[in-house]
């Protein structure tokens, strides 16, 4: 067994920045109402619907009962961080109070650059119950 010397370098060029996101914009408050449509023969979810001025989409799933329609809420970024969440908060309710499944997701394109690199990796949804 060699034992090797360490050896000091010096990196060339320009000393690394601190990161600063470009082009972030957190959703603004906002809220809507979208009709579900049911899964084609043979696919497991319905299409994915925009719920039209949100980041949000939902769609229904197969073999499962489905609201026909969800209101969506998109709450300020201050009062996201004011509940202590560092990115996006909204709510799913039943649009026709029927109940069921659905899936639903969250476009973060207009703010995946705040916390620097793999955010989508570190991105996830949570769910919490609201008192009534």
């Amino acid at each position: 067994m060699t034992t090797l010397k360490p050896k000091k370098i010096t990196p060339k060029g320009d000393p690394m920045h601190p990161y600063h996101p470009t082009a972030v914009t957190w959703p603004a408050a906002s809220s809507g109402t979208v009709t579900l449509s049911a899964p084609a023969a043979r696919s497991a979810r319905g299409p994915r619907t925009t719920v039209t001025g949100t980041p949000i989409w939902a769609q229904s799933i197969a073999k499962s009962p489905a609201p026909q329609a969800v209101n969506i809420r998109v709450a300020a970024h201050s009062t996201a961080e004011a509940a202590g969440i560092s990115g996006a908060m909204f709510t799913v309710s039943d649009g026709q109070g029927g109940g069921g499944n659905l899936a639903v997701g969250l476009d973060y394109g207009s703010f995946a650059q705040i916390y620097g690199g793999n955010y989508a990796a570190r991105l996830h949804l949570s769910s919490f119950r609201l008192a009534p």
